[in-house]
């Protein structure tokens, strides 16, 4: 298992905060998970994606460091919050669900537009309350 200093797992976070690629978060998500511990599989678990391709990105964050993982002036879907924030920001919705009102995607459209300071997509909004809330669900079992 590859360890990660913490000087390194410190330059991750703060890559991470500032970064709006989501894949590039995604693949330094992955990292960090590994410096505290984790196996492949639960990473791979965590960050809905296979094995195989943490593997990938262990590997290449190995030979290359954190530039492997990082993408060479490909343009993508951006997103300004990492997975953590989005976790923080759909807390207060998942209370009122658990109190029994009624949550619409608009309103968390609404907030998350709010606190990135411009208009997303209604499928990312689908996509991060579906992860947290299935990860959730999953850490129960």
């Amino acid at each position: 298992m590859h360890k990660i200093s913490i000087e390194e797992s410190k330059k991750i976070s703060e890559i991470r905060n500032t970064i709006k690629d989501k894949k590039e978060d995604k693949r330094l998500h992955a990292i960090q998970l590994r410096g505290q511990g984790k196996s492949n599989k639960e990473i791979a678990e965590k960050l809905d994606t296979s094995i195989k391709v943490v593997n990938n990105w262990i590997c290449k964050y190995v030979k290359e460091g954190i530039e492997g993982l990082l993408s060479k002036g490909q343009k993508g879907n951006h997103r300004n919050l990492t997975f953590e924030q989005e976790e923080e920001m759909l807390k207060k919705f998942e209370e009122k669900g658990k109190k029994g009102q009624i949550i619409t995607v608009k309103e968390i459209e609404e907030e998350y537009v709010k606190l990135v300071g411009h208009s997303i997509g209604t499928a990312q909004i689908y996509y991060s309350s579906k992860k947290t809330w299935v990860e959730k669900s999953n850490a129960k079992k």
